[in-house]
């Protein structure tokens, strides 16, 4: 992890340089304050910082398209045009997506027009800004959306043996019951848990969620050990407990010369069980995803000491420090839409619903288990490839 200054950040700087100029410019000019204003209200809708979301960067790159450039024939175009064949740069339409997609909102009234001469020094400015944006908002998405990871770890057979949550999974679930006997019928109703990918509508009435059980699997619910039974009381939210360890008993953060395991605890997740069925064998199998969107380091050796936050920058790689306080605001932003954020990694693991021979009854056994970290201020020590470092301990 680097403590360089962002292109964000240099970006602010420069545009808050561009305001004190046109501040100056009004007192010189009469008074006429109308640049100030406008540089001024360019600063408030780019809305830039650190740690803007996907939609924020987005928001951010429509409004400097959707800005009007009058060039050197005295005619007014929209910047995209401009950046596109001027300055050869791609905009959203390079990319697939709506015009207003449901997590940007259309703007309720019209909104003042921004009118920039294309010589003028600040149209320059604002399209490298497009740029950095541009290049920002297609790596986080692609992070978010589980694209070309930094690194991405499969476990074999022999290392899923030695995996502590393989084991936990298949004790855990030859149980009766959770220990807290919670079922998966209200990670159902709330989409936690799917079927086929899709999410079933329960409304007040979990009967439908039960039904739902019992015609996917073919038996019944009140069978002790069978198929139904065992989704019923396991097939939800426990398997993301499990999972989760996997992120303090693997994980290692890098900072310089500093590898920090001990202490790194997960502060911000969402996770998701997907229920499917092979059609060739009718094997029942579950595929439970785990983003780690946040964590924090915690000294285990003086627990005194405030904790250090980290998620990911607006660039979509970067593992940046971030104040507790922004925990709400993202937890927030992941419950409207938690593809707004880059995860720091992802679990993925397939169970497959397994008849133990001796029993009859049934139980979740880990067949697959996929991780991929999105940055590499982040490396797992199951990594074939990670060599084992001393772990030192920030001086927070």
């Amino acid at each position: 992890m680097n403590d360089f200054v962002s292109t964000i950040t240099k970006a602010n700087a420069k545009l808050a340089i561009f305001k004190e100029l046109a501040r100056k410019e009004s007192i010189k000019w009469f008074h006429d304050d109308s640049r100030y204003q406008a540089i001024s209200y360019i600063q408030k809708k780019l809305a830039l910082h650190d740690h803007m979301t996907i939609s924020e960067l987005e928001k951010a790159i429509r409004f400097i398209e959707e800005m009007k450039i009058t060039t050197e024939n005295k005619k007014t175009e929209d910047f995209k045009n401009v950046l596109s064949k001027n300055f050869h740069y791609r905009t959203l339409a390079s990319f697939d997506i709506d015009e207003f997609p449901v997590r940007v909102k259309r703007p309720q009234k019209p909104e003042p027009s921004v009118i920039i001469s294309k010589s003028a020094s600040l149209c320059g400015f604002l399209a490298e800004v497009h740029s950095t944006l541009i290049s920002h908002y297609e790596l986080s998405k692609a992070h978010a959306e589980g694209h070309i990871p930094v690194s991405k770890i499969h476990y074999n057979a022999d290392l899923m043996k030695q995996t502590q949550i393989a084991q936990d999974i298949k004790n855990t679930t030859k149980a009766a019951t959770t220990s807290d006997h919670s079922t998966s019928v209200m990670d159902i109703r709330r989409g936690g848990t799917t079927f086929y990918g899709v999410k079933i509508d329960t409304g007040k009435n979990d009967i439908y969620a039960l039904s739902t059980i019992e015609n996917f699997t073919g038996d019944k619910i009140d069978v002790h050990g069978s198929k139904a039974n065992k989704i019923f009381h396991f097939g939800g939210q426990i398997l993301h407990g499990i999972i989760l360890d996997e992120f303090e008993n693997s994980m290692e953060l890098i900072d310089e010369e500093q590898h920090l395991t001990e202490g790194l605890k997960p502060t911000l997740t969402r996770g998701r069980v997907n229920w499917s069925k092979n059609s060739e064998t009718g094997q029942i199998y579950a595929t439970v995803e785990l983003k780690i969107l946040a964590c924090a380091f915690i000294d285990p050796i003086d627990t005194s000491k405030m904790p250090k936050h980290f998620a990911i920058r607006s660039d979509g790689i970067t593992l940046d420090t971030i104040d507790e306080s922004m925990l709400p605001h993202l937890n927030r932003i992941a419950t409207q839409d938690e593809n707004d954020i880059v995860p720091i990694c992802t679990f993925r693991a397939k169970l497959d619903l397994t008849q133990d021979p001796s029993t009859q009854e049934y139980y979740l056994k880990m067949n697959e288990f996929v991780v991929k970290i999105n940055t590499p201020d982040m490396i797992s020590r199951k990594d074939p490839n990670h060599q084992p470092k001393p772990s030192w301990y920030y001086d927070i």
